[in-house]
């Protein structure tokens, strides 16, 4: 398989969001602090997205072919098996890191076994997310047990502001997720995706009331979600836009999440990952 056809099976312009999340899912549960445990966490978690992003593609070959023949299977670019294989592959070489890191953070098994809880959750949603009302969900899970099992690698038993941050993350991404799937219908049609995406900036109005270092956090984040919710509510949506921004926004809520928990500077990286996560989505296709 070549290295250009890797890449676009594994979406790998939307790794930085990936990584933003680990982060916050970390420091969240350390109380602002870092250890070496970071790095092994990062590592696999990014390497569970790429082999999530790779079942998908196999999961999905057949539908593909008639709707998508451009995909690298379809296309002939690569073969449904390999990609199966390396997608089991890379979603093992992720929980080793997590079990590693979960070790080096003095909490044993507990980040693997979460770790193993969301390699589980992805392989579900690949298999089962075509025509599935509760495929959003399954999404919303994937990045919420990021956050778990970042935060089991560093604590034990996790705070309740990792648990409300996981919330919040689960809700943009089953919002986004369901406006995604509108995009094979004539619209969105209902109003909890937006709900749904606004519970992270509500919760980050009420943060920044007592701590005035979570505003500009708070503030980017709303924008980009105003943003999007104008493209997808027009005649025509713009679903081409609005999916890219949405998840690309992630990394603003983690920005936040981080800037909420005394870390300003790890703050602005997450939020820097705003911008490369949409330069990246230029070269390599995010969705």
């Amino acid at each position: 398989m070549r290295i250009a056809t890797a890449l676009k099976l594994g979406r790998v312009s939307n790794l930085p969001t990936v990584v933003t999340n680990a982060m916050a899912g970390f420091i969240l549960a350390s109380q602002g602090m870092l250890n070496d445990a970071v790095f092994p966490v990062i590592v696999g978690a990014a390497l569970a997205y790429v082999a999530g992003m790779f079942l998908n593609d196999a999961f999905d070959a057949e539908y593909d072919a008639r709707l998508q023949p451009y995909r690298p299977i379809p296309s002939g670019l690569a073969g449904r098996g390999e990609v199966f294989g390396w997608g089991f592959g890379l979603l093992g070489a992720s929980l080793a890191l997590f079990v590693a890191a979960g070790f080096s953070g003095g909490t044993g098994w507990a980040a693997g076994t979460a770790g193993l809880v969301l390699a589980l959750t992805i392989v579900v949603y690949n298999r089962h997310h075509k025509e599935n009302a509760f495929g959003p969900v399954l999404m919303g899970m994937c990045r919420l047990l990021v956050y778990l099992t970042a935060a089991l690698a560093v604590v034990p038993a996790p705070g309740l502001a990792l648990y409300i941050g996981a919330g919040l993350l689960m809700a943009h991404v089953m919002g986004l997720t369901f406006i995604a799937k509108a995009e094979q219908s004539a619209g969105v049609g209902r109003y909890w995706p937006f709900l749904a995406l606004a519970a992270a900036p509500i919760w980050g109005i009420y943060l920044a009331l007592d701590n005035p270092v979570v505003w500009p956090f708070v503030i980017a984040l709303i924008v980009a979600d105003g943003v999007a919710v104008k493209l997808v509510t027009l005649p025509k949506p713009d679903f081409g836009r609005v999916i890219p921004l949405l998840i690309a926004a992630i990394t603003l809520l983690d920005g936040m999440l981080i800037a909420q928990m005394g870390q300003p500077v790890l703050a602005v990286v997450a939020c820097l990952c705003f911008p490369l996560t949409l330069f990246l989505q230029r070269w390599v296709r995010g969705t």
